[in-house]
């Protein structure tokens, strides 16, 4: 099917039309004050992390806290404004909120001053660790889409993060058999269960 060139210019000014107003819509929101909070929480955690190397422990999760409580506030306060919230905004939050969580959860997992276990030695304990935070990682993934596509995806994400956890730190030398066999299984079995459930 042959596309005209008035019709290919058209659909490319609507496409610039769209971009357009949805810069409009950004700089008229909240994104501006929100770039400038987190900036300003990057510049005070890295330049207090490099000052103090052990506020490592501290000063990035509380960084987070209150670049998570801006959102929350900022949005907030912005939304009442507008005088309703736009589709998805919710999901955006949230999305960010599950962000913030796993980066701490990540940070504890490979934190730079952890002590190794005495349980295995410390090369294992180096790939469990490693491991787990790419496991990890796409769990987050599949919470964050979720928030879009459904709780099954939630769930199943929160879920095989806690094995992941529970095999990491209550069974260090077992973490890799664990994880193939109740991470991998959960995975197969939630796979399976929508091939079986979702197809009709």
């Amino acid at each position: 099917m042959d596309v005209k060139k008035e019709e290919a210019k058209a659909a490319l000014d609507e496409i610039n039309d769209l971009m357009r107003s949805t810069k409009q819509r950004l700089a008229h929101g909240p994104a501006g004050i929100l770039l400038v909070i987190w900036g300003l929480i990057w510049f005070v955690s890295f330049l207090g992390v490099h000052c103090w190397p052990r506020a490592v422990n501290w000063l990035p999760i509380v960084g987070c806290a209150i670049g998570m409580a801006s959102l929350w506030i900022v949005r907030r306060g912005s939304v009442q404004t507008r005088g309703s919230a736009s589709p998805g905004d919710l999901q955006i939050r949230f999305a960010w909120l599950v962000l913030t969580a796993y980066a701490i959860l990540w940070m504890v997992i490979l934190h730079p001053q952890r002590q190794p276990n005495p349980a295995v030695p410390e090369l294992i304990d180096g790939i469990n660790h490693v491991l787990a935070f790419f496991a990890s990682v796409g769990m987050f993934g599949y919470v964050v889409l979720g928030l879009w596509f459904g709780r099954f995806w939630v769930i199943l994400g929160l879920v095989v993060t806690s094995l992941i956890l529970i095999g990491l730190y209550a069974m260090p030398q077992w973490f890799l058999i664990w994880m193939a066999f109740v991470g991998g299984g959960a995975l197969v079995f939630s796979g399976l269960m929508v091939k079986r459930l979702w197809a009709v």
